[in-house]
């Protein structure tokens, strides 16, 4: 089979996504020039995107509520008690 264009190899850790090699799914890498730093793997359900595309999702559906909706000024950690 003789394929035109470019292809690479990249060679995840298995450190990062244990099992791997049988794993069957959706992962996210992180990567620097072709060397993968971090990645994970996507549970049934989950998907990936930006806090403006998730709110601007929102709004088109309808569902723009201040009670759940992301305040880009809030900190990622929660305040301690």
């Amino acid at each position: 089979m003789f394929i035109k264009e470019k292809m690479v190899a990249i060679y995840v850790p298995e450190r990062l996504i244990p099992g791997i090699c049988s794993f069957k799914g959706d992962i996210l890498l992180s990567i620097n020039r072709l060397t993968v730093d971090a990645g994970f793997s996507l549970k049934k359900g989950e998907f990936v995107t930006s806090v403006d595309q998730y709110e601007r999702m929102r709004t088109m559906v309808g569902l723009k509520d201040e009670k759940h909706s992301y305040n880009k000024s809030q900190e990622l950690n929660p305040p301690s008690e």
